[in-house]
């Protein structure tokens, strides 16, 4: 009985048959995730457009600081709220839906018109300097690069 578990033992040995349950080998290292700007793509399928900003508002942004006139607009974006209105860049904005803005800073001009309701009331002096009192209704903009 001991010679046929030789023989088997050594014919395992011979015929590089495992007797015994291999032993697991180390571990690899872990692969490098990629980075989505990496991911590879599918053949046949497209890259992804990057989406647009978009702003919800009237379309307009201010100086830093304010005078005692009012807030100076510096930016109108096409076809928005205020430059279909005629808001020009330049115009001095001196209230927001009855807030003087006297003395506030441009990113409180943004709050305000941001936090309100739908409709913004603005009174402004245009280039001409002449007094004018409009009302917008706040939209999604889409912001040019």
């Amino acid at each position: 009985m001991t010679v046929p578990f030789l023989l088997r033992s050594a014919a395992a040995l011979l015929l590089a048959v495992p007797a015994v349950q291999a032993l697991p080998m180390r571990a690899k290292r872990a692969e490098r995730l990629p980075r989505p700007e990496e991911t590879p793509i599918r053949p046949g399928a497209e890259k992804p457009v990057p989406s647009r900003k978009r702003i919800f508002g009237i379309g307009v942004g201010f100086d830093r600081s304010s005078t005692t006139a009012g807030m100076a607009l510096t930016i109108v974006l096409p076809d928005s709220p205020a430059a279909r209105a005629g808001l020009l860049p330049g115009c001095i904005i001196s209230e927001i839906n009855g807030e003087t803005i006297g003395t506030r800073i441009g990113e409180d001009c943004a709050r305000l018109i941001r936090d309100g309701a739908n409709k913004v009331r603005i009174k402004y002096l245009d280039p001409a300097m002449k007094e004018r009192v409009i009302t917008l209704e706040k939209e999604w903009i889409i912001v040019p690069e």
